[in-house]
């Protein structure tokens, strides 16, 4: 899980030579980018999946992704899904302004409908508003996830069938909301790796930041390093802020 690929120090973001040596090495050791379609073809219907099955995915859509990401993706055969909070299309990340977080372009909706045949690209829900899903009405949580779902349809002429929680934040009666207006799977920020028999409504993800290292990633992935000095450096991450 991505958010920004930019050359700023903010832990959020991936520098673009730090995001060229992850995606270059995935290929280097084989493993193959799918779509979430796909993860869940394989999950109900018995689809094959390629050996060393990855999900690239990028949430809030910010114009990076396409300006730094993309070029990287495509030059390595890489699919990937992002993330759009529809009711932010065009604008910046505004929702976390409040928290002191730096503002980043998103795409826009013209830039969407450029991209949505390109067959490596998927542009999936994020919501409407970009809000906590727990802290609202269910009837407020219905009108997000409905709202976003038709709005991605309308700009794409793609049906929407999955969903990536903000703020990973959901439980179960979001869950089901999410199930009962259409989506196939959603996506939180829980750490882990999916096997069969997965909850489909909240499926793990793992988190890449700047500070991350080769090492690193290739840990997360479940390439041979000492857990101990991965979880060290998690933590040395957390209390530097």
């Amino acid at each position: 899980m991505y958010h920004s690929v930019d050359d700023s120090p903010d832990r959020a973001c991936v520098r673009p030579h730090r995001f060229r040596e992850q995606i270059a090495y995935l290929k280097k050791a084989g493993y193959r980018a799918v779509s979430l379609d796909a993860v869940y073809n394989y999950f109900i219907g018995g689809a094959s999946l390629p050996p060393k099955p990855v999900v690239i995915t990028f949430d809030d859509g910010f114009r990076d992704n396409i300006e730094n990401a993309y070029p990287i993706l495509k030059e390595y055969g890489m699919c990937f899904t992002i993330f759009l909070p529809t009711g932010h299309v065009g604008f910046s990340n505004r929702w976390n302004a409040p928290e002191g977080i730096t503002q980043r372009q998103l795409l826009t909706w013209e830039e969407v409908r450029l991209l949505a045949n390109d067959p490596l690209i998927s542009f999936c829900a994020h919501s409407c508003t970009h809000p906590k899903l727990t802290q609202i009405t269910e009837s407020q949580v219905r009108d997000e996830l409905n709202r976003s779902k038709k709005e991605l349809e309308g700009h794409t002429g793609r049906p929407c069938h999955h969903l990536a929680y903000p703020y990973g934040d959901s439980n179960e009666a979001v869950h089901r909301i999410a199930m009962e207006t259409g989506f196939h799977t959603a996506c939180t920020t829980m750490w882990g790796h999916n096997r069969q028999g997965c909850d489909l409504f909240a499926l793990y993800r793992i988190g890449i930041r700047n500070e991350d290292t080769l090492s690193d990633f290739k840990r997360v992935l479940g390439e041979p390093l000492p857990l101990w000095k991965y979880c060290w450096r998690r933590l040395q991450s957390r209390l530097n802020g």
